[in-house]
């Protein structure tokens, strides 16, 4: 699917649920209290490209979504616990083929290209902002990771931006969202990046 027909579908999906500010299971406050150490554990571990940990925080069952945006369509690249664990930034094969935003045309992305660009091109790690359950960020992008991930808990990380001239328009935010499982331990089920877009 071309970004511009996406687009349109996730302008008109903004405008009908507004700025995200719709109830979850979860409140907040209670989401932050569940997940917060979690959280901290899995955004270090991504930062430090640990990816044999990260197999050990990712959902036994439905496994891993690297979804490049927020909203998500179901051709996201997904992997199971076991394939996250031998990730390597070395493989020249193609990881995930993406629609760019504005121009609509496929590119190919190696893991390491995908990484420094929809997982941690900032180092979200350190981000002034941290939202749990509360989405934040605005753009012309939709969201449907909270319809799409129902019960969960999503972490949102969010730079306001990083050149004053550019007014927020290079804003970007990074979502970790986890899902309870049959041990009642939460697990991660997407990694969704988010920005500004045209």
């Amino acid at each position: 699917m071309k970004v511009f027909s996406l687009a349109v579908m996730l302008f008109f999906t903004r405008s009908v649920i507004g700025a995200y500010s719709q109830e979850t299971e979860i409140s907040p406050i209670d989401a932050k209290r569940i997940i917060e150490k979690r959280a901290i554990e899995t955004i270090e571990v991504i930062k430090n490209k640990d990816f044999k940990h990260l197999s050990r925080l990712t959902h036994q069952d439905k496994g891993l979504i690297f979804s490049p945006y927020p909203y998500v369509t179901g051709h996201e690249k997904g992997l199971n616990k076991n394939k996250i664990a031998f990730i390597s930034f070395k493989d020249t094969k193609i990881f995930q083929t993406v629609a760019q935003d504005g121009s609509g045309d496929d590119v190919e992305y190696t893991f390491g290209k995908y990484y420094k660009t929809f997982i941690y091109p900032k180092d979200f790690a350190n981000a002034p902002t941290i939202h749990f359950n509360e989405h934040v960020s605005t753009g012309n992008c939709g969201i449907n990771l909270y319809d799409k991930f129902p019960g969960s808990i999503i972490v949102e990380y969010y730079f306001p931006g990083f050149v004053p001239k550019r007014e927020g328009m290079d804003w970007q935010s990074l979502f970790l969202v986890f899902e309870k499982a049959d041990d009642s331990n939460w697990y991660l089920v997407d990694i969704a990046h988010d920005n500004w877009c045209i």
